[in-house]
């Protein structure tokens, strides 16, 4: 992914790039993202696919490619 604002160019992962298109147009919440997510994967929505979640938000968050609230 490319930030036009840094003009640093990021290499994601498959989850990391779809939580960012679901965040392109629309704040969402964790639990939101979390839960989108798992169904289009087919995955059942646990704690623990809650948490890789929440990790790839921190990521994204560490990256300055999000901000979360």
């Amino acid at each position: 992914m490319y930030d036009r604002r840094t003009g640093e160019t990021h290499y994601l992962s498959l989850l990391p790039a779809e939580i960012l298109l679901l965040l392109e147009n629309q704040s969402r919440s964790a639990h939101d993202i979390a839960t989108i997510v798992a169904e289009a994967c087919e995955h059942p929505m646990t704690e623990e696919w809650q948490t890789n979640i929440d990790k790839a938000l921190d990521g994204l968050s560490q990256l300055d490619l999000i901000q979360q609230q």
